[in-house]
């Protein structure tokens, strides 16, 4: 009888670890790897090719339950103060907003992709965490369009209360196009380094010499013409 009860125990026991899902820290040991897939078309279904985007991770995984996952930054980004908000759409695009620009003061360079034929750059070997997508871009001669604002994305995330190690994005696109800043032509180009060329104003420079000398003259006839009468 005790025998039946023990191997009972044991059967429990199993079933309950093999139902109950893998904890933080087993995501977390390295094993596993994810991957993300961006999909980037037009409502029309109009794929965007050739244009780019920065990707950046900017935390890890903290703690997680079957409703909900965490996150913490990384060192990074530790120091930028930006609360992290990834459910709320706005709150989300405000954060990645904030951390785009903290990378750029920071120069903390992100890993940059371009979109194939089909408008899709497929990401691999990536370990669970909070990641930053900088805006969709392209550089064309009437400016800087944008395609997409900077969003966060968690990865792995829920799905149907499994976790998914595979995600697919497919981000909002709109556009909006933001005029390139013309370099500024320096002042001395072609010259020899110091020399700025003076502007000129159309007054011929010979006469002012001449016109000092002539005072000089007339001052020293004027002094002569007094001594001489002052002896007379």
């Amino acid at each position: 009888m005790r025998k039946k009860l023990c191997c009972l125990a044991i059967c429990l026991l199993l079933t309950f670890i093999y139902a109950v899902p893998a904890s933080g820290s087993d995501i977390l040991d390295g094993d596993k790897e994810c991957s993300v897939t961006m999909e980037l078309k037009t409502k029309d279904q109009e794929a965007l090719t050739n244009v780019m985007f920065e990707f950046y991770q900017v935390g890890e995984i903290a703690s997680y339950n079957q409703e909900k996952i965490t996150y913490q930054y990384l060192e990074t980004f530790r120091n930028s103060n930006i609360t992290l908000n990834v459910e709320e759409a706005s709150e989300n695009e405000k954060s990645a907003k904030e951390l785009c620009a903290y990378a750029k003061q920071q120069n903390i360079q992100g890993k940059r992709y371009v979109t194939d034929a089909e408008g899709i750059v497929r990401i691999t070997g990536l370990k669970p965490g909070l990641y930053l997508v900088g805006a969709v871009y392209q550089e064309q001669e009437v400016g800087k369009v944008e395609y997409t604002k900077p969003f966060l994305a968690g990865i792995p995330e829920y799905e149907n209360n499994e976790l998914i190690f595979d995600v697919t994005i497919k981000a909002k696109v709109s556009k909006e196009t933001l005029p390139l800043i013309p370099l500024e032509k320096p002042v001395n180009k072609g010259k020899k380094p110091g020399i700025v060329k003076l502007p000129q104003t159309g007054m011929l420079r010979w006469p002012i010499p001449v016109l000092a000398l002539a005072g000089i003259l007339l001052l020293e006839a004027g002094w002569y013409e007094g001594y001489v009468k002052k002896y007379e």
